[in-house]
């Protein structure tokens, strides 16, 4: 019997950012090898991505349109048993911040040049991939797109109830009354590196390990970093936004719990929080391990790279894609903007990765017809899942009180289920969508939308 996920849009941060220019992602894979070689030498470490090639009972075979059927389902004894192997043969060699994955066969370290063309050599290493640094950019909208009738009677009171929502990104304010009381899980992942060129500090607020890749789990783990920090404040703006709930206000889910998860770090060369990628697949990672005791419907990510594609882009970096696939494949959407670029045929990786969902913004003036145009900023393209509202949205602000903030960001949907969901994936009818040339024929913005065989 065939199920479809209905996707309601709810206003979550999710940011476009930019990324290191080392990051080429569309270049095959030896040639990247031998940049991240050269770019050890030049710096005298590197943080990377490793794939293992550890067994599975799945395919990597792609169907003809580049959508994975089904993504592979891996033994977590292998890959804890293939990374301990390789880190033995590894033991004479400097390896930094080493990060491993339980539910997908990836292993993050920091290594020379020597040791990562050992790692190349070696037959438990089919791939590796640079460590990437995402930046975070920057009352009524949720009456706009429908959501009052959805709390009340459309769907029988579809507030969230029951039902967890993750978000990754600079933290959230623990004591905002907009959602407090509904926080039902903190955690932190971040990092504490020195190399000559990328630097940074662990920004959890009391981690297991300052001195390296830092995790805190519980308490105020997820706590919004220092506003006096450039890009802080960022989560607990988004939090409200996807489910905050107080007197005269409402988010879209206000009844949904909140997972606040801090995955950035701080670079003070840059004055700036920024975030690893390896950080946010550890956390994404971690999810998948709670998945089975919580009802996370869905994560919400504040990153991109300022790189554009007009078509699915599964194949550019395989580590996040292969993520994305897990998390599907256990019923959590992924769901990230579409960047703030002002494109009108390209989205921001990874939005582009065909099993996450995608959102791009619009503006909403009651005195044009129709009331909300695509924003001036939102990036657009073929692939586009959804549109919402994304220009003047107010929210929680850390510290207390409320602000207003633009960006793809606060357009971006949240996933919620009425039942269970089906996982297989599958192109969306063109008929929930808005995402070629504002506005094509016969389409309307879809800030409450269907999404069949997500």
């Amino acid at each position: 019997m065939r199920h479809s996920l209905r996707i309601f849009l709810v206003f979550v941060l999710l940011t476009s950012v930019t990324f290191s220019a080392r990051a080429q992602l569309a270049a095959p894979p030896g040639l990247v090898h031998q940049e991240l070689i050269s770019e050890a030498s030049r710096k005298g470490s590197v943080p990377v991505i490793i794939r293992l090639d550890a067994d599975n009972t799945g395919s990597h075979t792609k169907p003809w349109d580049f959508r994975t059927p089904a993504p592979p389902s891996y033994d977590r004894d292998q890959i804890r048993n293939t990374a301990r192997s390789l880190m033995q043969r590894m033991d004479s060699r400097h390896l930094v911040n080493v990060k491993q994955y339980r539910n997908v066969p990836f292993l993050a370290v920091t290594v020379d040049a020597e040791t990562l063309q050992e790692l190349l050599d070696d037959p438990a290493v089919s791939g590796v991939y640079p460590d990437l640094l995402f930046k975070p950019m920057l009352e009524n909208s949720t009456e706009h797109i429908g959501a009052l009738n959805v709390h009340t009677h459309e769907t029988g009171g579809a507030t969230g109830q029951g039902t967890v929502i993750a978000i990754l990104d600079t933290g959230m304010d623990p004591d905002h009354e907009f959602y407090k009381d509904r926080l039902v899980q903190q955690a932190c992942f971040s990092t504490t590196l020195s190399t000559d060129e990328d630097s940074s500090v662990s920004l959890c607020p009391d981690g297991d390990n300052p001195g390296g890749d830092d995790t805190q789990i519980g308490g105020n783990a997820g706590k919004d970093c220092d506003t006096s920090i450039s890009g802080c404040g960022h989560g607990t703006h988004v939090g409200g936004i996807a489910a905050g709930s107080s007197t005269g206000r409402n988010g879209v889910a206000p009844e949904a719990g909140i997972i606040s998860i801090q995955v950035f770090s701080y670079f003070e060369e840059e004055d700036r929080a920024m975030s690893w990628v390896s950080d946010q697949l550890r956390a994404l990672d971690w999810i998948l391990d709670i998945a089975g005791t919580t009802n996370i419907v869905a994560a919400n990510l504040s990153l991109g790279f300022e790189e554009s594609y007009s078509s699915f882009c599964d194949d550019r970096f395989e580590p996040y894609t292969e993520m994305v696939n897990a998390l599907k494949a256990n019923n959590i959407a992924t769901v990230f903007a579409s960047g703030n670029s002002g494109k009108t045929d390209g989205i921001f990786f990874p939005s582009c990765i065909s099993s996450a969902i995608s959102a791009g913004a619009t503006r909403i003036n009651p005195n044009e017809t129709p009331p909300d145009q695509l924003a001036e900023f939102s990036n657009n393209a073929a692939i586009l899942d959804l549109l919402a509202p994304g220009q003047w949205i107010a929210s929680s602000a850390a510290g207390g009180g409320y602000e207003l903030r633009n960006g793809t960001s606060m357009a971006a949907p949240h996933v919620r289920a009425p039942g269970r969901w089906s996982a297989r994936p599958g192109r969306m009818p063109r008929s929930t969508r808005c995402c070629s040339a504002w506005s094509p024929p016969g389409c309307r913005s879809p800030t409450i939308a269907t999404k069949a065989d997500w």
